[in-house]
């Protein structure tokens, strides 16, 4: 900036910096902007699924079996607070675990990985293909797939 003697110098400068960003954030490319869009919005649902899983699993499926429990702790005596709530983080866990085991949830999963992986490939396909011309997206394929898993 010392060297800038005029504001359009400055502008010119602002400009220069604006377009390379744009350039490595991969902005310009519209094929791998959509491909990072679709993996953004799978990856979004996935955790959407898994949030309402965990509540429906902490609430709903607790609430089911709440008078076994707390029968159980009745027949059970603890000595600490600790214990009882290791107890009921136990039966919290195999819960969880028996609806894990439900197909319809190994499904979901496995439909999730699927796609996800299929994306991956896609966009490291066009990044491949760019790759030869453009040395941050040389540096980006071989970070994203460093060990070959997708290609």
């Amino acid at each position: 900036m010392g060297k800038v003697k005029s504001v359009d110098e400055i502008m010119d400068r602002h400009n220069e910096f604006l377009d390379k960003c744009l350039k490595e954030c991969l902005l310009t490319h519209q094929k791998l902007f959509e491909l990072i869009q679709h993996i953004n919005m799978h990856s979004h649902l996935f955790c959407k699924i898994i949030n309402t899983f965990m509540n429906y699993s902490s609430d709903e499926e607790l609430f089911k079996e709440a008078e076994e429990v707390n029968n159980d702790f009745e027949e059970e005596e603890f000595d600490t607070p600790g214990q009882q709530r290791n107890a009921r983080m136990r039966r919290k866990g195999e819960a969880i675990r028996r609806t894990l085991a439900d197909n319809k949830y190994q499904h979901v999963f496995k439909q999730f990985d699927s796609k996800f992986d299929e994306h991956m490939r896609k966009l490291l396909g066009e990044l491949d293909g760019l790759k030869r011309f453009e040395n941050h997206i040389n540096m980006l394929n071989n970070r994203l797939d460093y060990n070959g898993f997708f290609m």
